[in-house]
Parts: structure tokens; sequence; C-alpha cells
């Protein structure tokens, strides 16, 4: 019964995260970032979507590979 408890209480803190998460996606950036951003997507880094929001190494790892060209 503890395990079965632990377990819905580990998958509803995993759903808390991920709503904060989406939540997080759809801030717009913050005022000292917004000119950057802006010049990255304008040089093709980034396409500007969910700028406050964590990038995965894949991601970043195009967006660096993006701004070496």
């Amino acid at each position: 019964v503890r395990r079965a408890i632990r377990q819905i209480q580990t998958e509803r803190k995993l759903e808390e995260l991920a709503a904060a998460q989406a939540a997080r996606d759809k801030l717009p950036a913050s005022d000292w970032a917004a000119e950057k951003l802006k010049q990255a997507k304008a040089a093709g880094i980034t396409d500007g979507t969910r700028p406050r929001g964590f990038a995965t190494r894949e991601e970043v790892a195009l967006m660096v590979a993006a701004g070496k060209k």
C-alpha cells in the first residue's frame, strides 16, 4: 500500500512539474534577453518560440551549430 501511495504522489508531482513547465513555455522573453533573442532569431539560430522554456542538449547543439555558420 505504501508503495502505491508513493507512486501516486510521484505521478502527481510529475504532473505538477509538467504543468509548470507548460506555463513557463508560454512566457515572453525577459526584458534583458529580448534584444539578443531577436538577433538570434534573425540569424537563424533559434525560431524564438519558448524563450523561457528549458532547452534539451539536442536543441542546444543545433543552436550552437547554427551560430557557427
